[in-house]
Parts: C-alpha cells; sequence; structure tokens
C-alpha cells in the first residue's frame, strides 16, 4: 500500500490480485516474447506526466501491453499509476487508471 491505495507495482501488487494469463513483466520496451500475450512495464511519473496523465511529480505505475507492441512507440495499453510519493501523506490522491487503444 502507499498512501492507502495499493501500490503501483506489478510483481509486488498486482500480480497477486488479478487472474491474467499468458503475461510477463518486462525491462524492455517492447513485447517480444512469443510465449506472451501481454508484457508488463513499470514506469516512474515521468512517463505518465510525458504523455499528459498527471502532473504531479511523483508515483510510480505500470502499463499492461500486447504482444508485438512497444509501450513507448504504440497507443495501445492499460495503465495504473499510484500518485502517492510514500504511505503516510498529509493528503491521499487518488489512483489513475485508464487506456489507450489509439493504435490497437
Amino acid at each position: 500500500m502507499r498512501g492507502g491505495i495499493l501500490d503501483g507495482r506489478w510483481n509486488n501488487a498486482f500480480s497477486r490480485l488479478v487472474d491474467f494469463e499468458n503475461i510477463a513483466q518486462s525491462n524492455a520496451n517492447n513485447c517480444t516474447n512469443s510465449t506472451l500475450k501481454w508484457c508488463v512495464r513499470q514506469r516512474g511519473n515521468g512517463w505518465f506526466v510525458n504523455r499528459g496523465y498527471s502532473t504531479l511529480g511523483s508515483g510510480r505505475g505500470f502499463i499492461v501491453f500486447p504482444f508485438g507492441y512497444n509501450v513507448n512507440q504504440d497507443h495501445c495499453y492499460i495503465y495504473y499509476l499510484n500518485q502517492n510519493n510514500n504511505a503516510t501523506l498529509a493528503t491521499v490522491l487518488s489512483a489513475l487508471i485508464g487506456e489507450d487503444f489509439t493504435e490497437c
């Protein structure tokens, strides 16, 4: 938990809560493992700010994108960002959850 909201980590949080088959966390921006249908890429707040999803300078999240796509170049993903930079905030900010399927 971060700021009372589920942390923006795939392996340490969401992978334990959702039943998502043929998915793995990647350290690359391309989803090229043909044994997977989906890849997950951890992203800091800068990735979200650069795309206009957040104006805050903190937080962390992840992007889920399909095989054959590049998370930085193709608009085909779902995302989650916990905007809270620590677990004891004076003001708790809501998580950002959304999608961009314009290039799927």
